[in-house]
């Protein structure tokens, strides 16, 4: 069993965004504070689509930043949002409350888990993005 299969496993938080994209660099450092804020509760990612572009697959992220939630295997959420702490906040707490109701996923995008599960492997739990620049200070 897989820590996503495992559904008392942490929260799974992706932030897919791109090195280019000023609006990401700029969201950068809300959402490593979001990953200090709910510490190991939540499992915080950063996914730059260029430099993670193998755990991508073949989906596609158009808009910038996109979030990905899951818990246990099943996918929670998928969309872009408004790059501020306060939205990834309130996203964050209704995920946890068991208030997401499981999107239809007509795109695939649930085949991401095990490739997102193998990135968090590679990555420090301290910083959400390391190798990618999610924390403050990085590249």
């Amino acid at each position: 069993m897989t820590d996503f299969d495992d559904p008392a496993a942490p929260l799974l938080v992706a932030c897919f965004c791109a090195d280019w994209c000023h609006v990401c660099q700029d969201y950068r450092d809300a959402f490593a504070a979001l990953a200090r804020e709910f510490g190991s509760e939540v499992r915080f990612l950063w996914v730059d689509i260029e430099d993670d572009e193998e755990a991508l697959g073949p989906v596609d992220v158009d808009d910038f930043p996109t979030l990905l939630v899951a818990r246990g295997g099943e996918l929670l959420h998928f969309a872009a949002v408004v790059p501020n702490a306060p939205t990834g906040r309130r996203l964050v707490r209704r995920a946890l409350a068991g208030e997401l109701a499981v999107p239809v996923d007509g795109r695939g995008i649930a085949a991401l888990l095990p490739r997102l599960q193998a990135l968090c492997a590679l990555r420090s739990i301290d910083d959400p993005g390391e190798g990618t620049g999610a924390g403050p200070g990085s590249r």
